[in-house]
């Protein structure tokens, strides 16, 4: 059976069809909590829309709702917008999600909220410090009240022991971190592999590091 080596932190809602999952997770989540933070959730009454862009920015929320002892009653009149099915999957566990965003970028969830009426809304957008601001531009561009918010950091992590990339047939990278943590801990993208990579954002990641790697391939 081929194996296939996955780097992100949950492999549980990935399945490589005849392929055996060796999770290696390449990056590690440290939630932050500050001043600004407890501040940003202390005003959850009040916001009309709360926008998930990945499962660990769904994790690390409710996480910190339940250690900063805020009852999830409050988002039950919020509209609550998830990119792509794996993310809506992690929202369902602790409450309800209003729409799934299907196109899994931030340029997808842009394309969704230009369809939605904006007047009156109140945007709340917690998120990695590494993420992109395609969500955050929209929304000065188009003088929408929001709250910006970074809830937690990506950092590499080197668990041992290391797998030996002889023995594996496939690699999944998960985000464009897990490509750049990858290269730290591996020093090189192997050729002689099948490269997955898991949203369109990631895809973009890996074809840039492999033109700059190996311009002429």
């Amino acid at each position: 059976m081929r194996k296939a080596l996955y780097l992100g932190t949950d492999p549980s809602y990935y399945q490589a069809k005849g392929a055996q999952i060796i999770h290696y997770p390449v990056i590690q989540i440290i939630p932050r909590m500050d001043s600004y933070i407890q501040a940003a959730y202390s005003k959850l009454a009040n916001y009309t829309h709360l926008l998930f862009t990945s499962k660990n920015t769904v994790q690390v929320f409710f996480q910190q709702l339940n250690d900063l002892d805020i009852s999830k009653n409050l988002l039950e009149p919020i509209t609550i917008i998830a990119i792509g099915q794996v993310t809506a999957s992690y929202v369902k566990k602790y409450t309800h999600c209003s729409f799934v965003v299907e196109e899994e970028t931030q340029e997808g969830m842009v394309a969704f909220l230009r369809t939605q009426s904006l007047e009156k809304t109140y945007f709340f957008s917690p998120r990695s410090s590494l993420s992109r601001n395609v969500i955050l531009d929209f929304f000065q561009k188009n003088h929408i009240l929001f709250q910006d918010c970074f809830i937690y950091d990506t950092v590499v992590q080197k668990n041992q022991p290391i797998p030996h990339l002889e023995d594996i047939d496939e690699i999944i990278f998960t985000s464009p971190s897990t490509i750049k943590a990858f290269l730290e801990i591996f020093s090189a993208i192997p050729l002689d592999k099948k490269l997955t990579t898991i949203g369109p954002i990631t895809q973009k990641a890996l074809s840039e590091i492999k033109a700059l790697l190996f311009p002429k391939v």
